[in-house]
């Protein structure tokens, strides 16, 4: 039994130790994890749009886990078309010096996507007048990431 038991604890980690490099190379975080096909950035880095119209509503998503929750804005474009802009977490944003209203004209670059039937934006930034808010650099990482690695 005891040899049995050596056996099985060397498979273990002979199998551990080949598994954890790749387990360490994967973003920290939950949900808006980079790459994970949900916001388009990895799988079309040269989708990167500009819209430009007015802010119709703002919303704050629930708190998840130690995270406050995200802020989208529902923006309707000159256009007419109603489309949903994630911009990110509520901590970072609040403290931000640009802040957005309700029927503020802004304009948003940004990555579209659908999802449920809906066109979503996941924003890289956000000019409003003379002032502009930097959320993502041109690989879809968010700036309050202060690894580089994980996500919002």
């Amino acid at each position: 039994m005891n040899k049995q038991f050596r056996f099985i604890a060397l498979t273990l980690l002979v199998l551990g130790v080949g598994v954890m490099p790749s387990v360490m190379a994967q973003p920290r975080g939950a949900g808006w994890q980079m790459g994970n096909g949900m916001h388009g950035w990895m799988d079309h880095p040269a989708a990167m749009e500009t819209l430009q119209g007015e802010v119709v509503g703002l919303e704050t998503g629930a708190r998840s886990g130690r995270h406050g929750g995200g802020v989208h804005v529902r923006l309707k474009t000159r256009s007419g078309e109603e489309v949903s802009v994630h911009l990110g977490p509520s901590w970072y944003l609040d403290r931000q010096p640009l802040k957005l209203q309700v029927k503020d004209s802004i304009e948003v670059k940004g990555v579209r996507f659908q999802r449920h039937d809906q066109s979503i934006v996941m924003a890289a930034t956000v000019k409003k007048g003379s002032q502009t808010l930097q959320l993502r650099d041109d690989q879809g990482v968010p700036v309050w990431v202060g690894d580089r690695r994980g996500c919002w």
